[in-house]
C-alpha cells in the first residue's frame, strides 16, 4: 500500500510518500480502507519537530472509510461498512477512560503525532476507536470534522459551559477548529464574534454563522469588542492561537468569563498579567481535544445538516506535500482533506 512518511523533523521536503505491507486486523481491531484524511494544523508541528513523536510517522489524525476486514473478536462491523475512526485512543481501562474522560488517559495519543496516522491507504483500528458513518455524510465531511468539532465540543461545551445568549469570541475564525467553534457556538444559541484576516474569510465566516466578523490584522481589536458588547466584554473566549493573541483574549473577557485554549500557534510563552485573572476572577483554562463518545452525535449532527464541515480544498495521498503547505500559507478557509 502507498502511505506517507515523515522520517525527521524538517521542512515540506521531508514528507515522502512509500510502499508498505497492508496491516492486517488482529484481536479485537478493525482494518480500514481510508476514503479520506484531512490536514490538521498539528501534522504541520510533527513534520517541523515535536519533542513526543516517534520518527519515522504516518501523520494524520482523521479518517473515514472502509472497512475492509476484521479481527477475531468483532461482531457489530463487517466488510463493505462506511465507518470513521477517533483521532485519538486511549489505554481503555484506567479511571480516566472508564468514566468516559478518555483524553485525560496518561496513556492517551493523538494519531500521526505519538502514534501512527492516517495519511495511508490502509489502517487497524481498536474496535472501540471505530464508529459507523451514516450514508449522508460524506468520506471528506467526516475526515474534515473529527478532530476539530471534537476539540471545539470540549472547549465550548464541557469547558467555557456555553449557555444561550452568551457572547463568544473565536481567533483565527477560517482555521478548521475556528469553523467549528463558530457553527457549535450557534447550535446552541450564543451570539458569535470572530476575527479573519481576508474580506473573503470574513463573508464566509458570516455565512456560516457569526454575527460579526473583524479584521484579525487590526490594531484595536479589543476596542472592537468593547464597541459590540456594550463595553462589557465577551462571555467565553476561544483562543487557540497563543502568545501574540492572549492578551487580548484576557483584555476583551468581561469579569468573571472564561478563556479556554487548546493551542498556541504563534508561540507558547505568553506573558500574562495575573491581576486581571484574580482581581476581575477570570477562568483560563486549558483544553486538548475530547471524549471520544461524543463524536457519534457530532457526526450525526453533520447527517442531520446542523453542522457542515468547511472544506477548503481536496488533494490526492501523493500531493500532502502541497496539501500541507495550502494549510500553513493561512489562505484557507476550513479543512483541506485529503483523498485516497
Amino acid at each position: 500500500m502507498k502511505q506517507i512518511v515523515i522520517s525527521a523533523p524538517g521542512g515540506p521536503e521531508v514528507i515522502q510518500l512509500t510502499d508498505a505491507p497492508v496491516p492486517l486486523a488482529g484481536p479485537g481491531e478493525v482494518m480500514i480502507k481510508v476514503k479520506a484524511s484531512s490536514i490538521n494544523h498539528l501534522d504541520i508541528w510533527v513534520r517541523k519537530g515535536l519533542p513526543r513523536t516517534p520518527y519515522p510517522i504516518v501523520p494524520g489524525c482523521d479518517a473515514a472509510g472502509v472497512v475492509e476486514a476484521v479481527g477475531p473478536g468483532i461482531t457489530h462491523f463487517k466488510s463493505g461498512d462506511r465507518v470513521f475512526i477517533s483521532p485519538g485512543t486511549s489505554c481503555g481501562v484506567c479511571e480516566s477512560c472508564r468514566n468516559g474522560m478518555d483524553n485525560y488517559c496518561r496513556q492517551y495519543h493523538i494519531r500521526g503525532e505519538s502514534t501512527q496516522g492516517a495519511h495511508r491507504e490502509y489502517l487497524t483500528a481498536p474496535v472501540q476507536d471505530v464508529y459507523p458513518l451514516p450514508d449522508t455524510v460524506s468520506f471528506e465531511e467526516a475526515a474534515a470534522a473529527t478532530l476539530t468539532y471534537l476539540t471545539a465540543w470540549q472547549m465550548l461545551v464541557r469547558k467555557g459551559q456555553i449557555q444561550p445568549g452568551q457572547t463568544l469570541f473565536v481567533w483565527g475564525a477560517g482555521s478548521g477548529v475556528g469553523t467549528a467553534a463558530i457553527q457549535l457556538a450557534k447550535l446552541y444559541g450564543a451570539r458569535v464574534l470572530a476575527v479573519a484576516a481576508t474580506d473573503g474569510k470574513r463573508q464566509r465566516a458570516l455565512g456560516i454563522g457569526a454575527d460579526a466578523v473583524y479584521d484579525s490584522r487590526a490594531s484595536d481589536i479589543v476596542q472592537w469588542v468593547k464597541s459590540q458588547t456594550g463595553k462589557s466584554g465577551v462571555d467565553l473566549v476561544f483562543e487557540h492561537t497563543g502568545k501574540i493573541t492572549l492578551p487580548d483574549s484576557i483584555a476583551m473577557t468581561r469579569y468573571g468569563g472564561t478563556i479556554v485554549t487548546c493551542g498556541a500557534t504563534t508561540g507558547w510563552d505568553a506573558a500574562i498579567d495575573l491581576r486581571h485573572i484574580f482581581f476581575r476572577q477570570l477562568s483560563l483554562l486549558g483544553s486538548t481535544m475530547g471524549p471520544k463518545a461524543v463524536l457519534p452525535d457530532l457526526v450525526q449532527l453533520i447527517a442531520e445538516r446542523k453542522l457542515n464541515p468547511c472544506i477548503d480544498s481536496i488533494y490526492p495521498l501523493s500531493q500532502v506535500r502541497e496539501a500541507q503547505e495550502r494549510a500553513d500559507s493561512g489562505q484557507q478557509f476550513g479543512k483541506v482533506v485529503i483523498q485516497i
